[in-house]
């Protein structure tokens, strides 16, 4: 039952953040960014490297220095080289372009680069690595079964073209998706469900993390499908065995372009879920979890030490794990320009210096969570400080002792003590500001930082101290509709209370009985203020909670929909639910309820039906109680 209590939180979450106009907004303009290449045709260097032109050029050099007598004085061992190398370029200037024999041409020139460069007479190349790996690409390319490079973003085939922006992207640009989508699951609307959800802190932080991530891969996924769509209609998928070399921890490495996306995707789904991790810790206020995660992220790099104190690199090399998946090399599809050689690791100190901007994100992300950690509200819902050992009443009550409940410095209420039977609608009275909605929020565990609460819960004959347990009983309907998520409809805010807490109504059912049936697919924004209070009653009844607590249920509806929701009420107390309601509409309270808690400071007290003796029975009391306690007041000052 838990594994499906945490999909279904997941799956309702990724629901809303797919229709969260942030989430859409950032989807379109990274299409938008990684289409916008394929249309201006960008080089991507293939052409310098490979096209014929380049060849011809070479070729009209190294004859221009031979006849000019530049080698005249040189060994003649490199005389035999610089032959052969002129050799190559004819014999690929003779190939058609495109074609095996042409590939093997370059790739034998190149690597008789390669030997004149450890013969110590090649000057002016970054480091051996660079010409290896310039030597292994078109070897490789000409053993496809149709060689080829792409000297403009527009050539290129869709899966080529995907493999391109993970090496030509700038690796920072690929972090702030996963940081951008955090921040937008846990402040947006989807943060409504987590108030609600019926899990253990621990199930809950890990289902934040999930849709966190999650919905960042989703982002990435979509915001390149169009560009690959483009791609495929105009060039087809490409060669899924097209070579990927580029230098990596001092080796170079070759690989495919499907298993290099396949990485690429692991890679950014790690990196989603360690920033998801982070944040929901911070989010969570714990500020232990945080400064491990950011001990644990250290742990990628330490393992690096010993190999960078071996090979002399520079400080600022740390931590180049961060983008060691994404390193495509200039080289790897038909050439990245040189541009972005920082972003392929054939500059070390470059792409560590964009590893380094990542790292510091990362770290940024942790100190701000930290240092802002006393500043965050207190995640913890049950805030009853002691218990009553007699106060643990019959399993069919719900029972109130309450020493005291403060705000600030203004105590609000004082004695207060009631054991309400299943089956009964209780009232909520009191003037603005003598604490119905404090008192509601505290009964259902979330008085909010400023309130000092003294006293117990306690509900089948149990103490109200689990959240999870507590979850599952209580439903608090708020006098606003902060449950309610503008852009979803009306059937997605029942269906979820239906899902949540596995509830035996039907959606129809609710749909009906609260005469909401015509509005199942209105967005909440287009609905009135009315149908929006209606919809709020309705979830409470679709949760089928042992215990429904309304702040002001009335507010809003006109007389027939007033008669709807008070008979839905008596519905609920009929299955033995404990219902109460704040209100000022004292007349409907005094039709509907078994009883009332008056709220008047440390003279709050109960009133049942029978005591007030007429149909008047809260008004009389409430006038009598509250013009007593005005005078107190006027003689106090």
């Amino acid at each position: 039952m838990k594994t499906c209590d945490c999909l279904t939180y997941v799956r309702l979450n990724l629901e809303v953040l797919a229709r969260n106009r942030g989430i859409m907004l950032l989807t379109a303009l990274l299409a938008l960014v990684f289409c916008i290449p394929v249309f201006l045709s960008v080089p991507t260097g293939a052409d310098y490297l490979y096209g014929r032109a380049s060849i011809e050029d070479q070729r009209a050099l190294l004859v221009s220095q031979v006849s000019d007598g530049v080698y005249d004085t040189a060994p003649q061992e490199l005389n035999s080289i610089i032959a052969d190398e002129r050799a190559c370029l004819d014999r690929a200037l003779e190939s058609k372009a495109d074609s095996r024999e042409y590939y093997d041409a370059i790739a034998d020139y190149d690597n008789l680069l390669l030997k004149e460069y450890r013969l110590g007479y090649l000057n002016g190349v970054d480091s051996e690595l660079s010409l290896e790996a310039q030597e292994r690409l078109p070897r490789a390319i000409s053993m496809l079964a149709h060689p080829e490079s792409y000297d403009s973003t527009t050539k290129m085939p869709g899966m080529i073209l995907l493999a391109y922006y993970c090496g030509a992207v700038p690796a920072i640009a690929w972090l702030l998706v996963p940081v951008l989508v955090l921040y937008m699951s846990l402040e947006g609307d989807g943060k409504r469900f987590y108030d609600r959800a019926l899990l253990s802190k621990l199930e809950m932080n890990a289902c934040r993390v999930l849709v966190s991530g999650i919905a960042s891969m989703l982002v990435l996924v979509l915001a390149l499908a169009p560009c690959f769509v483009l791609a495929t209609v105009f060039n087809g998928v490409g060669q899924t065995e097209y070579p990927v070399v580029f230098i990596q921890y001092g080796d170079v490495v070759e690989r495919t372009v499907l298993v290099q996306l396949g990485l690429f995707a692991v890679f950014e789904a790690v990196l989603s879920m360690m920033f998801a991790c982070l944040g929901v810790c911070v989010y969570a206020g714990s500020r232990n979890r945080a400064i491990s995660s950011m001990v644990i992220a250290l742990v990628g790099g330490i393992s690096q030490l010993p190999f960078y104190a071996s090979k002399d690199a520079p400080w600022h090399a740390l931590l180049p794990y961060m983008v060691s998946s994404y390193s495509a090399s200039s080289f790897a599809l038909g050439g990245a320009s040189y541009a972005n050689g920082a972003e392929v690791s054939l500059v070390p100190e470059a792409s560590a210096s964009h590893c380094l901007f990542a790292v510091m994100g990362a770290f940024a992300v942790c100190a701000l969570g930290v240092i802002s950690f006393s500043c965050l509200k207190s995640k913890n819902r049950w805030a009853w400080n002691h218990i009553r050992p007699d106060s643990l009443g019959e399993k069919s009550l719900l029972s109130l002792s309450l020493d005291a409940l403060t705000v600030g410095k203004n105590q609000l209420v004082k004695g207060l003590q009631f054991d309400m039977p299943a089956g009964q609608i209780w009232g909520l009275v009191a003037p603005n500001g003598h604490g119905k909605t404090t008192l509601l929020n505290t009964l259902w565990g979330d008085a909010g930082p400023s309130v000092r609460v003294s006293g117990s819960l306690c509900f089948h004959a149990k103490v109200c101290v689990d959240r999870e347990e507590m979850r599952k009983v209580f439903f608090l309907v708020p006098n606003r509709p902060s449950l309610l998520i503008p852009y979803m409809t009306v059937a997605f805010h029942l269906d979820r209370c239906r899902r949540i807490w596995h509830s035996p109504r039907t959606l129809d059912q609710v749909l009906d009985r609260f005469d909401l049936t015509g509005l199942k697919n209105t967005p909440v924004s287009r609905l009135s203020d009315g149908n929006r209070q209606l919809l709020n009653v309705a979830m409470a009844y679709m949760s089928y909670c042992e215990v429904v607590l309304l702040d002001e249920p009335m507010n809003a509806l006109d007389v027939r929909h007033v008669a709807i929701v008070s008979n839905a009420l008596r519905d609920e107390a009929g299955r033995g639910a404990h219902v109460i309601i704040s209100s000022h509409l004292i007349g409907n309270l005094e039709s509907l309820c078994d009883a009332s808690v008056l709220l008047a400071g440390d003279d709050s007290r109960v009133v049942t039906r029978e005591m007030g003796g007429d149909s008047k029975w809260i008004g009389n009391v409430y006038a009598q109680l509250f013009k007593t306690n005005d005078s107190k007041t006027r003689k106090g000052r």
